[in-house]
């Protein structure tokens, strides 16, 4: 099986750093592995008192804890990159009923791990003791199982491609305020104009709306028409012009604003993120045409998180103002088009505007 035998903990961690430095990987990748495996072994590391280096330089693995509500950890190793394999699928947006190992196995890839059911731990433990050729091929084959997921959905080259559009490192491509920062500040810098700092929970106490939904009438149809609006949340921040730097500044807005449906107020002149997106468009469009899937997706989910980043107060640019003028422009274009629709004889049986 190619496994080796240790005869205790210590020399199991020893054994272990030392192959990962032989066969030295850029990345490091697991299931959960940063907020359970890593943190498991650098705590029996500390017990046993073992050096457990695994990076190309100096330094000892480091486990941090995530920020924020929804922040994951990170697992820090000199000269590699610690990619989960969890946290890279559900960073990609990808919806499962479950986000256990054997239940994104078999629906991405047909199968699952050897042994199932909620007497697993105890299956495991009995395996250790009494048939440890079935034991190291319960875990070789759940090693597997990340390297085929990660694979068939192509999620470690879409996190270097999200790295290379936002400049975060490919551990953080997930940090959506981080990568927005990234790129707005950026924008800023240029205009000679400094950012405000972030007010975490100003503004929290303020109803945002979300997407609107026509209720559906249910029924078994022939001839049904479905109509797509292309990225509608980034289309419709290019169309009026929704942007930080032009919302509600006199010297920006001038005479003649465009005014959203919540009241909103934003300059006509070209704003920062539509700018942006005016960049971002024509560049997915492109990865299109020259069949590269990645480069769509990676640009598609950037573009996609610029109304979720304005609407969390974490975000120095925080506006519930902003993004409700996103949300209600939604609802008006998805009514106008409702409306239009029965003018012109069509029944509509359901509608919304989420994104």
């Amino acid at each position: 099986s190619g496994a080796v035998a240790c005869s205790d903990e210590r020399s199991l961690l020893a054994t272990f750093a030392r192959r990962v430095r032989e066969l030295d990987p850029d990345v490091l990748t697991g299931w959960n592995v940063v907020d359970f495996d890593f943190r498991v072994l650098g705590r029996m590391a500390d017990h046993h008192r073992v050096a457990f280096d695994l990076g190309r330089g100096a330094g000892r693995l480091r486990v941090l804890d995530g920020r924020g509500q929804f922040g994951s950890g990170r697992a820090l190793i000199p000269g590699r990159v610690v990619l989960d394999g969890l946290a890279l699928v559900r960073g990609a947006f990808l919806r499962f009923d479950s986000y256990a190992l054997n239940a994104v196995a078999n629906e991405v890839l047909g199968r699952g791990k050897t042994i199932t059911g909620s007497d697993r731990a105890d299956a495991i433990l009995r395996m250790y003791r009494e048939d440890t050729e079935r034991f190291v091929e319960y875990n070789r084959n759940d090693a597997q199982l990340v390297l085929d997921i990660l694979d068939r959905l192509h999620l470690v080259p879409l996190a270097v491609e999200r790295s290379r559009l936002t400049g975060m490192p490919p551990d953080r491509v997930a940090a959506s305020i981080a990568s927005f920062d990234f790129l707005y500040l950026t924008e800023l810098a240029r205009r000679g104009v400094v950012a405000p700092t972030v007010h975490v929970g100003e503004g929290d106490d303020v109803p945002q709306g979300g997407g609107h939904v026509l209720e559906p009438d249910p029924g078994l149809y022939e001839n049904v028409l479905v109509v797509d609006f292309k990225s509608l949340y980034p289309s419709l921040i290019r169309t009026f012009q929704i942007d930080p730097f032009g919302h509600d500044r006199p010297e920006h807005v001038g005479d003649d604003p465009i005014v959203a449906p919540n009241g909103a107020h934003f300059g006509r002149k070209p704003g920062i993120l539509p700018q942006i997106l005016d960049d971002l468009f024509p560049r997915r469009e492109e990865a299109k045409r020259r069949g590269d899937p990645v480069a769509s997706q990676a640009i598609k989910i950037l573009m996609n998180s610029f109304y979720g980043v304005l609407g969390t107060s974490a975000c120095r640019f925080h506006s519930p103002d902003i993004a409700n003028a996103i949300t209600s422009f939604g609802r008006e274009i998805l009514l106008w088009t409702k409306a239009r629709m029965e003018q012109d004889g069509l029944e509509v049986l359901y509608g919304d505007s989420d994104r």
